[in-house]
């Protein structure tokens, strides 16, 4: 399996397998190599990897970093946007050909509208897929992450296997939840909830909007993830008949890197490999991997109880 980060593109392969590039607007930081590898380059531009489905094609699965910066990625407040509408396309036309795509935070670009812009004949920009598959929380430098822990939805058979997978690998206390970092201030809520009317995103980690009622609707989501046909549309969540899912698409709000502290704290704003630290995994990481497993694992409906078999 091929893996590549956002901010992590095509261009020079590092050891044939994890290319990095990154976002190459004004604001954005911009990241680099240890001297001792590519000779300390930059990360290649990511647009020319998204710009190019033939580059997009070459990988299975592509991991998309937050790029640090909301409006560089909100169409109705940057343009020309780093993330084109010929991109978008190129995403969509991936998915729908059996590619695989993980992405974080301002990520959320690929798979959302966006409100029309500050001026009265800016108009509102649709979702790539033509649906939104969530409903989403307007981004406010007052968002913080909510009080831990977060429920698992359990209600399908992926969702107690992710349960279980948190609680043997230590990333919770108790079956069913997942905690986070108290201290971290990086991570803004964006995604509120999947939708009730189809075509859907399947929520994994969420906040219940009323402690009252665990299994109702959300105040706020931190995993989504949705299947893609091989006509480009998205597999409603509750869909247990469809025979052409190709592609599989992962949202989380959550930072990962950034968010880590004490042993598990980096500086990632230094260079490549040398920023990446040895140590246990923390509890984001750890959901992460489950995650990446289920990605790039065959599709099966989200409801499904055939599958594979996790053994723990």
């Amino acid at each position: 399996m091929s893996i590549i980060k956002s901010r992590c593109n095509h261009g020079q392969r590092f050891g044939g397998r994890l290319p990095y590039g990154s976002f190459n607007d004004s604001s954005s930081y911009r990241g680099a190599y240890d001297a001792s590898t590519n000779g300390g380059a930059q990360y290649p531009d990511a647009g020319a990897l998204w710009g190019d489905v033939n580059q997009l094609a070459q990988y299975d699965v592509l991991l998309l970093a937050c790029g640090g910066n909301q409006s560089a990625t909100n169409p109705a407040k940057t343009s020309p946007n780093p993330i084109t509408d010929a991109a978008k396309a190129n995403l969509v036309n991936y998915l729908a050909h059996g590619g695989r795509a993980f992405a974080e935070h301002y990520h959320w670009a690929w798979i959302k509208s966006f409100p029309t812009g500050s001026k009265a004949t800016d108009l509102p920009v649709p979702s790539p897929l033509g649906v939104d598959v969530a409903s989403w929380i307007p981004y406010s430098s007052d968002n913080v992450l909510p009080s831990t822990p977060a429920l698992v939805e359990t209600s399908f058979p992926k969702g107690k296997d992710f349960a279980q997978w948190l609680l043997s690998v230590g990333a919770a206390s108790t079956l069913g939840t997942m905690t986070f970092d108290p201290t971290d201030t990086t991570t803004k809520p964006s995604a509120k909830d999947e939708l009730s009317t189809p075509p859907s995103a399947r929520r994994w980690i969420y906040k219940p909007e009323d402690a009252a009622n665990p299994t109702g609707a959300a105040a706020n989501t931190h995993y989504l993830s949705f299947n893609v046909s091989s006509s480009g549309q998205v597999i409603d969540r509750l869909d247990t008949t469809s025979t052409t899912m190709c592609g599989r698409f992962v949202y989380t709000g959550l930072h990962v890197a950034a968010a880590a502290s004490g042993a598990h704290a980096r500086d990632t704003k230094s260079t490549f490999p040398s920023q990446c630290k040895p140590g246990e995994l923390s509890p984001y990481e750890k959901a992460i991997e489950f995650m990446l497993f289920d990605l790039s694992s065959c599709l099966i409906p989200e409801q499904s109880t055939i599958g594979q078999t996790i053994i723990f």
